[in-house]
């Protein structure tokens, strides 16, 4: 065990208390703050601020690459790709996420029962639930179904316009596919 701070290199460090500055390489259980880089990560509750990569049960923030992430909790910045059961905050990409709580601000591509807010693209969504207040009442008036005739499912239609939440309701734009 650890529990000194050193500002060099740390290598397969198992469960590590320190603070690492540059290299924190095949750590498992590690509690440290990692500046650089921190690779193949296992149940890190570090702040990576530059490259975490291939991280399996990451509570970290990383501000750049979290690649690869597993049951990820983190805050990633940059971009987030092929994560599973991911509740992160992603501000770029986040492609391919299934059962994602995330808050997408750019692309959220092909999710799958994802609750996520999505500002821009949400494309091919299954089961997605609107972060707002919309009802299927709401839904009739805007698409102009009566309420009786919605689908249970909302397979056919494609929301590929913004959602735009006011103290009013939601205004949605929308297109439908045939």
């Amino acid at each position: 065990m650890f529990l000194h701070r050193y500002h060099s290199l740390s290598t397969n460090a198992k469960h590590n208390n320190t603070r690492s500055y540059n290299y924190n390489t095949n750590a498992k259980h590690n509690n440290t703050r990692s500046y650089y880089y921190n690779t193949n990560a296992k149940h890190n509750n570090t702040r990576s601020y530059n490259y975490n990569t291939n991280a399996k049960h990451n509570n970290t923030r990383s501000y750049n690459y979290n690649t690869n992430a597993k049951h990820n909790n983190t805050r990633s910045y940059y971009y987030n790709t092929n994560a599973k059961h991911n509740n992160t905050r992603p501000y770029y990409n986040n492609t391919n996420a299934k059962h994602n709580n995330t808050r997408s601000y750019y692309n959220n591509t092909n999710a799958k029962h994802n609750n996520t807010r999505s500002y821009y693209n949400n494309t091919n969504s299954l089961a997605v639930t609107i972060d707002s207040a919309e009802t299927w009442q709401h839904l009739s008036t805007i698409l102009y179904y009566p309420s009786h005739k919605i689908p249970t499912d909302c397979l056919p239609l494609i929301i590929v316009s913004r959602i735009f939440s006011t103290k009013k309701g939601s205004q949605l734009y929308h297109s439908r596919i045939h």
